[in-house]
């Protein structure tokens, strides 16, 4: 028992240590971009790196997603309840950021973020600017048809992610629809808020309509690169 304990007193020390350490914010400037999978991330990603915004895209981090789940809910759980970004930055804001602060210090560096857990819909978008104050966000506006399809292939591919889809596909594809659909509409309304106190920082792009370089270059104030925009794989 002895023995144990003190184990386990070891690890408690490493993980107090880590937290006292770890940065509660990053004041750097990011772009998060902040929209449901199979809408086009992977291209405004690569268009954010080629921009000079970041060497690479933060990517998809399963260990983070798990590791930080329960603290992730929680902190979803008091931002969807705000009634505005600053309620929840003056009510919550010091303890959200201490209980983040671990996964707030694993993307330290990053500027690029397209997916989970930063990117996509996995975090409340006002959590997000409250563990990343100069972040800007972007919303890809995918055609729905093409969207729904693309998301279904992907849940079809992917069944280590999306254990038992092929049957829900098969069995209840109005149902699977309707889910992903509440899931984008959810994500937008969520969007729309953080916008409504910070209008310059969030860009609602289509790929369809903008796929060049004006817009996203304008909203981040860059000047177009000399090479073609990145082209979004509709087949995907």
């Amino acid at each position: 028992m002895r023995n144990s304990a003190s184990a386990a007193h070891r690890v408690l020390g490493r993980v107090y240590t880590f937290f006292k350490a770890a940065p509660i914010v990053i004041d750097d400037p990011v772009v998060i971009i902040h929209s449901p999978f199979k809408t086009g991330t992977t291209t405004v990603g690569n268009a954010l790196v080629s921009l000079g915004v970041g060497s690479e895209d933060h990517g998809y981090h399963k260990e983070l997603n798990v590791a930080y789940k329960n603290q992730m809910n929680e902190a979803n759980r008091i931002a969807m309840h705000a009634r505005s970004f600053k309620a929840f930055e003056r009510l919550h804001g010091k303890h959200v950021r201490i209980m983040l602060a671990g996964l707030t210090a694993a993307v330290e560096g990053y500027r690029i973020f397209g997916d989970v857990p930063l990117g996509h819909l996995r975090m409340h978008p006002f959590t997000k600017k409250l563990i990343m104050p100069k972040a800007r966000f972007i919303w890809i506006d995918r055609e729905e048809e093409a969207w729904l399809e693309s998301a279904k292939k992907w849940h079809l591919a992917h069944p280590e992610i999306y254990p038992g889809s092929a049957a829900r596909w098969k069995n209840r594809p109005d149902k699977e629809r309707s889910k992903l659909i509440e899931l984008r509409d959810n994500g937008f309304k969520e969007f729309r808020r953080l916008q409504e106190s910070f209008p310059g920082d969030c860009l609602v792009l289509s790929l369809e309509k903008d796929a060049n370089w004006n817009k996203l270059c304008d909203f981040l104030d860059k000047p177009i690169p000399d090479q073609p925009f990145p082209m979004l794989n509709s087949s995907q």
